[in-house]
């Protein structure tokens, strides 16, 4: 007997609901046509377009000395095989740390071959000019997902003058890949 009173219940319940959400529903589409409420864009005209550049600091607590940073992503992932698919992002930096400045290009997931003593030559492109050799070195670490430019200040002068860079290095068991970054409207004044 307690079972077939739940029944009417049960179902008194479930066309309860029904009705709530067809009438949401219902409000929802009327919410989405009606354009009286849509406002227009505010005018960015004045605002000067944004470059793929991010900027930021940062200070060494032992000597008060501030570390700054330029990045951009690269245009594209790399695709790599077996360990390293699902793509692989590269990002250009440039960093003024203790009175140096370095170059350097990191990559999410991927080993790159650098020579451990000398140096690796790798071949970069600026805009449409033909493209030079530039020596690169692994880190101080010796982590194979970084690279870092030997000789900054007539690469550093070609970037800031650049629309674009390609950068082409050699991963392992990969081969060579050309990597291209955005690279106009790069501001770096240390």
């Amino acid at each position: 007997m307690k079972k077939f009173l739940l029944w009417p219940a049960g179902i008194l319940a479930t066309f309860s609901l029904i009705g709530v959400v067809s009438c949401n529903t219902e409000a929802n589409k009327q919410n989405l046509t009606d354009t009286s409420k849509v406002t227009s864009a505010p005018d960015t005209s004045h605002i000067a377009p944004s470059t793929g550049w991010t900027y930021s600091e940062s200070e060494d607590k032992m000597t008060s000395k501030k570390t700054y940073h330029a990045s951009i992503d690269a245009k594209e992932l790399l695709h790599f095989d077996a360990p390293y698919d699902g793509g692989c992002a590269a990002v250009l930096f440039v960093r003024k740390m203790a009175g140096e400045t370095d170059v350097f290009v990191q990559f999410s997931k991927a080993q790159l071959i650098i020579d451990s003593y000398d140096g690796s030559n790798f071949r970069v492109r600026f805009d449409d000019k033909p493209s030079s050799t530039y020596t690169f070195v692994s880190a101080s670490d010796h982590s194979s997902d970084v690279a870092f430019l030997k000789n900054t200040s007539k690469f550093l002068k070609n970037l800031k003058n650049s629309k674009k860079v390609i950068i082409e290095m050699e991963f392992y068991q990969q081969g060579t890949r050309a990597i291209e970054f955005d690279t106009e409207g790069l501001q770096w004044n240390h």
